[in-house]
């Protein structure tokens, strides 16, 4: 296969005495399911098996007749190039488009090899595989990955857009309520204080409601608009230690409810590179869910570490015993609004870990959470990258 000139394929007849001669290799060549072609330096063919024929659609003698040419475009590159690979190492593997006798083409694998019989001349054995299906069924398999590939991206933008559409109206909607619950906290407030001997108990009781409902809804409506204020602020990031940050907190939980008693461990040091105000208020609010959640066990544990693995950012954790859930909610955990517990068992706002998702995905990690409903949760968070 390395000249377009060809030799007659009888001046090479002795040359493939082993054939005629050895059974076995004749059993081999005759009954292979790939095509096989024995080439001269020149590119003649001196020998084609019954596979090859049917491939290229010619008779044996037909192939030694036309020789190289008739089956490869003498111009494709990737022909001198498993050319010059065979060369220089004595073996080539490739693909290549291949021609039959009736001007038809097909995609062929091919294995060639060079080596010298036994009378001191150079040959080369030449393995053909048709591999168009193959092709075409790569190509189709391919394809259809590109479309659901565009399906899912399409997909995902639409679930993006809408969740924007949700958090600009729910932060539209926070923003026009602050006046007016300031007012209905105000007005009711004075209620209390002024009209407390005058009102009946129930309505005394009415009226406490609704302060305690004003006071909550402001409280969403301040966690909304911080929600807000982090997709714009800029990240100011050095190195942090979440140990004493994780203290300072329980610390101050610990203060809301001095009678509890719950067993907490920390891991030291916890170093990342963080923005310090925005990894507050994310232990912050992983450390108050695990509170809030742990309030009803008798020995509540609540244990704050980190994972370190090589090749993979720092890993860290907030675990607790409390009632857990159901991990077939888990993907819509850090939804806004969403609750896995309704508010009167556990009081909360449906911003908390929207906000740790905001937070992690602002400093490029990840956050995620596993749970046994019923006996603890564990959230694990990265903050991408030292």
């Amino acid at each position: 296969m390395d000249s377009i000139h060809h030799r007659p394929a009888h001046a090479y007849g002795h040359r493939l005495h082993f054939l005629e001669s050895d059974a076995k290799y004749r059993l081999l060549f005759e009954n292979g399911l790939d095509g096989v072609l024995l080439t001269s330096p020149t590119g003649a063919i001196l020998a084609a098996n019954p596979a090859a024929c049917a491939l290229f659609r010619m008779t044996e003698q037909e192939l030694q007749r036309h020789g190289r040419d008739a089956v490869v475009n003498r111009d494709d590159p990737e022909l001198h190039r498993l050319i010059s690979q065979r060369q220089s190492s004595g073996s080539a593997r490739g693909e290549l488009e291949m021609k039959r006798s009736d001007g038809t083409t097909f995609d062929a694998e091919i294995a060639s090899a060079q080596y010298v019989d036994d009378t001191g001349h150079t040959l080369t054995s030449i393995f053909v595989r048709d591999i168009t299906e193959k092709k075409r069924a790569r190509r189709a398999i391919l394809a259809a990955n590109a479309r659901l590939e565009e399906r899912v991206k399409r997909r995902t933008a639409d679930l993006e857009m809408l969740n924007q559409d949700l958090e600009s109206f729910a932060l539209s909607v926070a923003h026009d309520l602050r006046a007016p619950l300031g007012v209905i906290n105000a007005f009711s407030e004075l209620l209390e204080e002024r009209e407390a001997q005058v009102v009946s108990e129930r309505g005394l009781h009415l009226i406490q409601r609704i302060r305690a409902a004003a006071r909550r809804m402001s409280r969403m409506t301040d966690a909304l608009l911080h929600l807000a204020r982090l997709s714009h602020e800029g990240l100011k990031k050095e190195t942090v230690d979440l140990a004493p940050v994780a203290r300072e907190i329980i610390a101050n939980l610990h203060d809301l409810a001095p009678g509890r008693i719950v067993e907490v461990t920390v891991d030291a040091p916890m170093e990342a590179f963080a923005d310090l105000g925005l990894v507050t208020q994310l232990m912050e609010n992983l450390l108050s869910n695990a509170w809030k959640f742990t309030s009803r066990r008798e020995r509540a544990i609540i244990e704050i570490g980190r994972i370190d693995a090589p090749g993979t950012p720092r890993t860290f954790f907030v675990k607790d015993n409390g009632v857990g859930f159901d991990m077939e909610h888990a993907s819509r955990l850090f939804r806004l609004f969403n609750r896995l517990h309704s508010h009167g068992d556990y009081e909360g706002t449906g911003v908390g870990l929207a906000t740790a998702h905001k937070i992690v995905s602002r400093h490029g990690g990840t956050i995620r959470a596993e749970a046994v409903d019923g006996a603890g949760a564990t959230f694990y968070f990265t903050l991408g990258a030292d």
